[in-house]
């Protein structure tokens, strides 16, 4: 029998010990995303999630959030094909607002990786989270990259 706190008669003090259960969701392209100069919303449409407390909304691409938690949010955006001088700026939003974002310089390359920082947020019922990219280039014929590992949105409830 697994050890618990008794009082002095005997009664168990913790009959239940909550236990930590952690979910998450990893949000990604199904394809390619062409984009040029501009601001985007990366149009995830990809989920990988038990869907208790995140969902992917595939009509918006942006991810609902179904109860409320404390999560760590984070994800990476990949341009192909990018040209001249200029720069991708990847941005995490919770409704309108930036949490955490990620600023690369293009420099006559053909790929910019854009590795957005993790941070700790508050989520509430009805939140919606959600990834842009500024793409600052008038050079090139970019693209966001397809691929689960190079472009994504994670939350974890932590």
């Amino acid at each position: 029998m697994n050890n618990v706190l008794n009082d002095i008669n005997g009664n168990i003090l913790n009959p239940k010990i909550p236990r930590y259960e952690s979910r998450g969701i990893v949000v990604t392209l199904q394809n390619t995303q062409n984009i040029s100069q501009g601001v985007y919303l990366v149009n995830f449409s990809n989920s990988n999630s038990d869907n208790e407390y995140f969902k992917l909304n595939t009509s918006t691409h942006k991810i609902e959030v179904l109860k409320d938690c404390i999560a760590l949010i984070s994800g990476n955006c990949f341009v192909d094909g990018a040209g001249g001088d200029g720069y991708c700026w990847g941005e995490i939003f919770v409704n309108e607002y930036v949490q955490t974002s990620q600023l690369e310089r293009i420099i006559n390359r053909d790929y910019v990786n854009t590795p957005i920082p993790a941070k700790i947020v508050n989520l509430k019922v009805g939140n919606e989270v959600y990834m842009k990219l500024d793409y600052a280039s008038s050079s090139g014929n970019p693209k966001i990259r397809a691929q689960a590992d190079t472009t994504f949105l994670s939350i974890v409830k932590i």
